[in-house]
């Protein structure tokens, strides 16, 4: 899974995520029976009905996309294409984050901090939940007044999208969570490299002396402040091996099983700074001609849509290509 940063205008940003994958294909969940604990088996049952809800609505969508033109549905499918034009470019990239959480490569121009690029998607993720837990609820208020349609020969197109909207916002949801979870396990796996490094320079010649009360005597110990980035780590490390023991790699004791998993992988771009040029982008939005080099650059699909959507919320429906002064100025 790959994700790329664009400078849309002055500080307003496109994060866009893709896959490699040509086509997105629903794979049949196993049932929920062959868990070898409760925890897997509520896992997998959960996992068939969501499965089972989006194979509702693409089948519900796909009634829409071949309905007869002029009919209701077209019209309602053309209302639903102009509504879904609008939706946030952020709601579409947490969507595009997959869950449970797999490694993914953030691609930034280089002008651009990894810490500061690690932060704002830290802040994202972090706020992105609060956001989209609210809209949930709003949309299932929405739902409930409407579900009495569903007895009567009316068209139901607007419990449909009332129901996308709420899922749309629960896989996003699910993608601020899958971030934040990956922010945790990086965070995890720097305590434990520093922890280790400390031990070793504690068990070395001439020892590392360590005075109580401070952050590095909290850490080796550990204090309890330190206890659940631990668990966590190795929970992570546990579920990971375990995934790889059920599907792809059954043989836990085979090279590369027990090797540490960056989820979270930073790459700074020398081109993607040459094309975008971030620093015009503080008087001059993005334009099409940018946005369509960088997609061949990165090979990602729909980015030019998703800029569309940013520009036009960062700068409006128009902008001008050149901001000339007054005469006389």
């Amino acid at each position: 899974m790959k994700a790329a940063v664009l400078p849309i205008f002055r500080s307003q940003w496109l994060w866009h995520a893709w896959s490699g994958e040509s086509a997105q294909v629903l794979v049949k969940a196993p049932h929920w029976r062959t868990g070898r604990n409760l925890e897997e088996r509520i896992q997998l049952l959960s996992e068939t009905l969501k499965v089972k809800f989006q194979e509702k609505l693409m089948g519900e969508w796909t009634k829409l996309e071949q309905a007869k033109a002029g009919t209701l549905r077209n019209r309602g499918y053309k209302l639903a294409q102009a509504v879904l034009s609008r939706e946030d470019p952020m709601e579409t990239f947490l969507k595009s984050v997959p869950d449970p959480p797999a490694p993914l490569e953030v691609i930034a121009p280089d002008v651009f901090e990894e810490r500061y690029v690690r932060r704002r998607l830290r802040m994202l993720a972090a706020s992105s939940q609060r956001r989209h837990r609210s809209r949930m609820g709003l949309w299932l208020l929405a739902l409930l007044p409407q579900a009495p349609i569903l007895l009567t020969p009316l068209p139901a197109i607007t419990i449909y999208y009332t129901a996308y909207r709420f899922y749309s916002h629960y896989r996003a949801l699910k993608g601020g969570q899958a971030l934040q979870r990956r922010f945790l396990d990086l965070d995890a796996q720097q305590i434990a490299r520093l922890r280790a490094q400390l031990l070793d320079m504690q068990a070395g010649e001439g020892g590392l002396e360590v005075k109580p009360g401070t952050w590095v005597s909290d850490l080796l110990q550990p204090k309890h402040m330190y206890l659940d980035l631990f668990q966590r780590l190795e929970e992570t490390q546990r579920r990971e091996a375990l995934e790889r023991q059920r599907v792809d790699n059954p043989d836990p004791s085979e090279p590369g099983s027990n090797q540490e998993k960056n989820m979270l992988i930073f790459t700074a771009s020398k081109e993607l700074t040459s094309i975008l040029q971030p620093a015009k982008r503080l008087t001059h939005p993005l334009d099409d001609k940018a946005a369509v080099a960088a997609a061949e650059y990165l090979g990602a699909p729909n980015l030019l849509q998703g800029v569309a959507r940013a520009r036009k919320r960062a700068v409006g429906a128009m902008f001008p290509m050149q901001l000339k002064s007054p005469e006389g100025v």
